[in-house]
């Protein structure tokens, strides 16, 4: 999956339950939890600054910075529409944010996909497609050519 400095990152159990659900959690289940979550934080701080890792997730970056959309990037993005299910809305919603963003690169794909998640209200499906935006990064190079030929 994509680096957590790039998406949202969803740890611990907290986010299940619901207020009401929370407080009925005796002190000591609230502190396991707590405890949990936070050394679920620091091992995710820690990797983020791991040198190794960033250095590959750069270069991941850089590489899709260089693959063009390909001559029909209306095509693409329905192909990427279809394989990730985004609805007709949010398919005419990425390929507004790829004009607006003008970078029509594999990069750019992602920034579109990620740049109109922020505009979805609904929090679980905007950070579903925040995610989806990592996926096309991440997708092999095979998979990648082929939505861009299909």
């Amino acid at each position: 999956m994509f680096g957590p400095s790039l998406r949202k990152s969803h740890i611990g159990t907290r986010a299940s339950l619901s207020d009401e659900v929370y407080t009925l959690l005796t002190d000591d289940s609230k502190r396991l939890n707590d405890a949990a979550l936070w050394s679920s934080v620091r091992d995710v701080v820690k990797a983020s600054f791991d040198e190794a890792k960033f250095k590959a997730l750069a270069e991941k970056l850089g590489d899709a910075a260089k693959q063009s959309i390909g001559d029909d990037p209306v095509q693409v993005i329905k192909r990427v529409a279809k394989k990730f299910a985004f609805t007709e809305g949010e398919q005419k919603g990425v390929l507004a944010s790829l004009i607006e963003g003008g970078d029509l690169t594999r990069y750019g794909l992602h920034s579109a996909i990620t740049h109109f998640s922020a505009k979805v209200e609904d929090y679980d499906r905007a950070t579903e497609l925040e995610r989806r935006g990592g996926d096309v990064i991440e997708l092999p190079r095979h998979e990648w050519e082929l939505l861009k030929a299909a």
